[in-house]
C-alpha cells in the first residue's frame, strides 16, 4: 500500500519491484545534458529557464511559447519543450514536491514528440519560435526529436533517486519512457541540483 496525496493505493510486489528497477535504470543513466544547479534566487520554472538560456551555451528558451497546429488547435497549444538544447534535445523542465506536476511534465513530452514526429505543422512553428529566439541556432523543418530529456528538481537538497521518485511519478515516467523509445527517441532524466 502507497499513501499518496491523501489517498491509499495498492501496489504488487512483483510489480513494485520491476517498475523500481527500470526505474534505477533510467535514473542511473549518464546524461549528456548538464544543467546549473537550481539556487535560492531563481524564484520559479521561468526563472531558471532564462537563466539557463541566457548563459550564452547554445540553449534556446522556448518555455510558455505554444505550438498551435491543426490537431492541437484550442487554448493556447502545447509547448514543445522548456528549453531546446545544444544538439536540438527537447528539454522539460520541473520543479516539483508532489507527483502531479511530475505526470503532468511526462505527458508533455510525450505530447509533445508526438506532435514533432507526426505534424509538419508543428514542426514548421517550432522553427519559426527557434529562429525568433535564436537565428544563430541550427533546425529546420526536417527536424524529428531524437532525445527528450525530462530534468527534474525536488525539494531543497534532494537528489532524484529511485527512493525519492514518487511512486505516481516512477509509473507516469516508466510508461512515458516505454512510448518514446518506441518511436525511436532517446530519453534521459536530469537530476537538478537544488
Amino acid at each position: 500500500m502507497v499513501y499518496c496525496e491523501g489517498r491509499w493505493y495498492e501496489i504488487g510486489a512483483e510489480h513494485l519491484a520491476l517498475l523500481r528497477a527500470e526505474i534505477e535504470q533510467i535514473l542511473t543513466q549518464p546524461s549528456t545534458v548538464v544543467l546549473p544547479p537550481w539556487t535560492g534566487d531563481l524564484a520559479d520554472e521561468d526563472a531558471y529557464n532564462r537563466m539557463v538560456a541566457g548563459r550564452g551555451t547554445g540553449y534556446v528558451l522556448l518555455d510558455k511559447h505554444f505550438l498551435k497546429t491543426r490537431q492541437h488547435r484550442r487554448g493556447p497549444g502545447i509547448e514543445a519543450c522548456d528549453l531546446l538544447g545544444p544538439a536540438n534535445e527537447l528539454i522539460h523542465v520541473k520543479r516539483a514536491e508532489r507527483s502531479a506536476p511530475l505526470s503532468h511534465l511526462f505527458a508533455q513530452g510525450e505530447v509533445s514528440a508526438d506532435a514533432l514526429i507526426n505534424e509538419a505543422d508543428a514542426r514548421e512553428r517550432l522553427v519559426d519560435q527557434v529562429r525568433a529566439e535564436r537565428p544563430e541556432h541550427t533546425i529546420d523543418t526536417t527536424f524529428r526529436p531524437r532525445k527528450v530529456v525530462f530534468a527534474i528538481a525536488l525539494g531543497e537538497g534532494k537528489r532524484l533517486t529511485v527512493d525519492t521518485l514518487f511512486t505516481f511519478s516512477q509509473v507516469a515516467l516508466y510508461r512515458t519512457v516505454r512510448r518514446l523509445r518506441g518511436d525511436g527517441i532517446d530519453v534521459e532524466v536530469v537530476s537538478i541540483p537544488t
